[in-house]
């Protein structure tokens, strides 16, 4: 239970450490096609 409700920083803080070194650092934004197909469905 503890992790649903922690600090959503602290979340992205431990994602970004263990990002593999060949994926850019930041959040993941899909391009306009990929969103445009998604909300398609």
């Amino acid at each position: 239970m503890k992790y649903l409700h922690a600090d959503p920083k602290i979340k992205e803080e431990a994602m970004e450490r263990t990002r593999p070194v060949d994926v850019p650092p930041g959040r993941y934004r899909p391009e306009e096609q990929v969103m445009a197909y998604l909300e398609s469905l």
